[in-house]
């Protein structure tokens, strides 16, 4: 897939920004995801498996790349990169419906791997049972990302604590969800990224 009517530009804070065809660079990269978003999300709910693509810092992007029901591998998104680097780009994933339905946010695997890559921002699409999306991003920021292993390892802290509160009772599956977003909203603050969802 590529993007078409336009191109993408790298905005002040290292973001993608996509700038229509005889127009302005939109800050908000919305319209510029959606049709790549609803491509893999669509793909997703057929099969239940995650699916992803790559926006380059050059303003290509890649094909879809078709992962299992719980990932896509590091292996699958060089392979379709062609080996490129990663650097600047975006990364877009699908998280598929969980068995509550709820949507699920960034896991410190995914933002690991995108301050690893150097990325600009990491997104997940994530699917819920009431057909609904939302959208899932970190950017990163002015100071660039922290250390892949701090984020590894604060996130496996924050998740050890959560999952033992789910296991004792005395959290609910969606006070669970709300925790695991505010955390991230926490952690970006704290290492200047920026962390944002919305619903589409």
């Amino acid at each position: 897939m590529a993007a078409t009517g336009g191109h993408w530009v790298k905005g002040a804070r290292g973001s993608l920004n996509f700038v229509p065809s005889g127009g302005p660079a939109k800050r908000d990269q919305t319209s510029a995801f959606a049709a790549h978003d609803a491509d893999i999300a669509e793909w997703t709910r057929l099969h239940g498996k995650e699916m992803a693509y790559i926006a380059f810092g050059d303003g290509t992007v890649s094909e879809l790349i078709a992962g299992d029901e719980n990932s896509v591998s590091i292996d699958e998104l060089r392979e379709a990169a062609k080996w490129r680097t990663l650097q600047d780009a975006v990364l877009t994933h699908t998280h598929p419906m969980t068995t509550w339905g709820l949507p699920v946010t960034l896991s410190n695997n995914d933002i690991a791997f995108a301050a690893h890559s150097k990325m600009a921002e990491v997104r997940a699409v994530a699917l819920t049972a009431s057909g609904r999306v939302k959208i899932y991003s970190m950017k990163r920021g002015p100071r660039g990302w922290p250390d892949w292993s701090i984020i590894m390892s604060a996130g496996n802290n924050f998740l050890s604590g959560l999952n033992s509160q789910y296991a004792s009772g005395t959290m609910s599956v969606r006070e669970w969800h709300r925790a695991a977003e505010a955390f991230w909203q926490d952690f970006a603050k704290a290492w200047g990224l920026t962390y944002e969802e919305r619903w589409q």
